[in-house]
């Protein structure tokens, strides 16, 4: 006889309705104190939810409702998270759906997740039919993309850069406070010797990042010759040997605006014999697993629980300012890596 009370998986309304010895619907109705259902029935049904230690989602009830034999819709929580990229990429924006599904549960709400990929026609048979409430756009956003949806007429967010010339609701970090929160971080520290690396993959962000950062050097900066600045695209191991070899270029602090640039600056610094922070600082930008590197956070999460209220207040009709942008500030996560600046007569490898 099969044990219905142990099970690998989570329960669901079939297990419950077998144990029961009665339908979904009829599951459905007496979790919900719907339809003509006998106590008896009803306290089966509910023994039976108890011994599975069955819950119904909370948003199961948020799914469209048709009235029979038409296409109105009579209710619905559903909202579009769409990531906009050209085709191949394998962008899924995990963090920022981590933020928007948070609010999404707490106001039981219903979310569906859908790429869209640049040059190929979007098809969305199932929202046409059914409808939504919303949108969160995320990734390479522009006005093309935005009117795709013009004809639905719901509320839009977009998280992050875009490059819209249309009027936009919009949630993003403030990037060239992030610029500038890196330079005065390392500036307090002593450092007036820099090493900007950034990604040869072009981004907004990384211009405002860039942006900021140039801007409180020149205001930090009693003379143009009082901080080195060298700035390098796609940074590889031996790039960061030779400048770090160089008395010319060597700077004390390395500052990175693209996580991925991170990993040819340690690589390098470990065949070079260099420690951080003995050896030179290293602040990045981004979500970094080693959790001994001082990073800026961008804000990622938070972003998309922003997004998710924006939406919902303007899908309630309880915001009432014209489109915009709203700016997260920047924070910083102390790790291990940055400090004072050393002085050149280490004995380390590469030194002299």
């Amino acid at each position: 006889m099969m044990n219905t009370t142990v099970q690998d998986r989570p329960s669901n309304i079939y297990d419950v309705a077998r144990m029961a010895k009665v339908s979904t619907a009829t599951v459905s109705f007496a979790m919900n104190g719907k339809g003509r259902v006998s106590r008896k029935t009803q306290d089966r049904v509910r023994a039976a939810s108890k011994t599975l230690n069955y819950h119904p989602h909370p948003s199961a009830r948020s799914l469209p409702r048709l009235h029979r034999g038409t296409n109105k819709r009579t209710a619905t929580d559903l909202i579009a998270f769409n990531v906009v990229d050209f085709p191949g990429v394998r962008a899924t924006y995990f963090d920022t759906l981590s933020g928007v599904t948070s609010r999404v549960w707490e106001n039981r709400k219903m979310i569906i997740y859908q790429p869209i990929e640049i040059g190929r026609e979007a098809s969305f048979p199932w929202i046409n039919r059914h409808g939504i409430d919303g949108r969160l756009l995320i990734g390479r956003v522009d006005d093309s993309v935005m009117d795709l949806f013009r004809a639905e007429n719901v509320p839009t967010v977009i998280l992050g850069d875009h490059q819209c010339q249309q009027p936009v609701w919009n949630i993003n970090l403030d990037n060239h406070a992030v610029g500038r929160m890196m330079v005065d971080h390392l500036w307090k520290l002593g450092h007036r010797r820099f090493l900007f690396v950034s990604s040869k993959r072009h981004f907004l962000y990384q211009d405002e990042i860039k942006r900021g950062c140039t801007e409180r050097l020149e205001e930090r900066s009693a003379t143009p010759a009082s901080c080195l600045v060298v700035d390098q695209m796609e940074l590889d191991v031996l790039q960061f040997e030779a400048i770090m070899t160089d008395p010319a270029t060597r700077p004390t602090a390395v500052l990175t605006i693209e996580w991925e640039c991170t990993r040819p600056i340690l690589r390098g610094a470990q065949k070079l014999g260099l420690e951080a922070p003995r050896d030179f600082s290293l602040l990045a930008f981004g979500m970094l697993s080693d959790q001994k590197i001082t990073v800026v956070d961008p804000c990622v999460e938070e972003m998309g629980r922003q997004g998710m209220d924006l939406l919902l207040r303007l899908i309630e009709q309880k915001h009432t300012s014209s489109p915009g942008r709203t700016l997260i500030g920047p924070t910083i996560t102390e790790g291990e890596t940055c400090g004072p600046p050393p002085s050149f007569d280490h004995p380390s490898k590469g030194f002299k």
